[in-house]
């Protein structure tokens, strides 16, 4: 447990949740290595996965329009998979930029972790994963606004 511990201390999730809360979240996801200049996946791709940076950086881009924004430590990638509910292909793609360090989760790992916070009363630690999706998801709905006015 001395990752949740480290992580409590410095990463903008991990610092908002309990300590219980984290391990479950920690615990529930797949770490995921991305290495500069890997494809963590491409535009049109059928995916429901999501991530969380936990250390490092990624750019997404579009195939039209270029490079639509970096993500970094604290922020979500793909989380449209898990929000949007037509959802059905990415919308940009995804590279790293240096070596980093994601946690992934389905779209049945949310649900299992929502059910697992709930049970333990950890419903406020689920809402500020979801949160952070939320704000991740309308950070990018704002860069691809952007994008399309110029």
């Amino acid at each position: 447990m001395a990752v949740v511990s480290e992580l409590r201390k410095c990463h903008p999730l991990f610092m908002k949740l309990t300590f219980k809360g984290a391990g479950i979240i920690l615990n529930q996801g797949i770490i995921t290595e991305l290495k500069s200049y890997q494809i963590l996946f491409k535009e049109g791709f059928a995916e429901s996965v999501v991530f969380i940076v936990l250390y490092g950086r990624a750019v997404l881009r579009k195939s039209k329009d270029g490079v639509l924004g970096l993500v970094g430590v604290g922020d979500s990638i793909g989380e449209e998979a898990i929000l949007m509910p037509k959802y059905r292909f990415r919308l940009e793609s995804c590279v790293g930029e240096g070596n980093s360090c994601l946690l992934e989760f389905d779209r049945n790992k949310i649900g299992e972790l929502k059910v697992n916070l709930n049970s333990l009363r950890l419903k406020a630690d689920y809402n500020i994963f979801i949160s952070l999706l939320k704000r991740s998801f309308n950070r990018k709905q704002n860069w691809r606004s952007l994008k399309r006015l110029h």
